[in-house]
């Protein structure tokens, strides 16, 4: 059994956002799946990297479509953003210094980040997606 499923209540409307939510969702389980196996050592240090570059991805696209459309909030969500990206640098920097249970540590962030994320924050941006017509 996956660690986190994709719920139709995540969705913003953007397919293209909802799938990119789900590869997010992918990745925290596929370290859950190494930590069940005790191999997350061994995912770790492809999952951090995976993790910094598919954020910047995912963030960039979010962002242009909040730019294209005036979002009033945008600097704000920029903002947890940029702060998503330096905790995923942190955790990089602490398995590069051999932190121990690093692996419980980042899925815990990831999932209590990405539900509230797309269930507070990319939920405002979705209503006005809403109103320009997009979904």
């Amino acid at each position: 059994m996956a660690y986190l499923e994709w719920d139709q209540n995540y969705s913003v409307g953007l397919n293209e956002i909802d799938e990119q939510h789900k590869k997010f969702i992918s990745l925290i389980n596929s370290l859950y799946d190494a930590m069940s196996v005790g191999q997350s050592k061994a995912v770790l240090d492809d999952l951090i990297r995976q993790l910094s570059e598919y954020a910047i991805y995912h963030f960039h696209l979010e962002e242009k479509y909040m730019q294209d459309f005036n979002y009033p909030e945008f600097e704000e969500h920029k903002k947890l953003h940029e702060s998503f990206t330096q905790k995923i640098e942190q955790f990089k920097n602490e398995y590069y210094s051999g932190k121990l249970l690093l692996s419980v540590e980042i899925i815990t962030y990831m999932k209590d980040w990405l539900l509230h994320h797309i269930l507070i924050a990319d939920y405002k941006f979705s209503d006005l997606f809403k109103e320009k017509g997009i979904i």
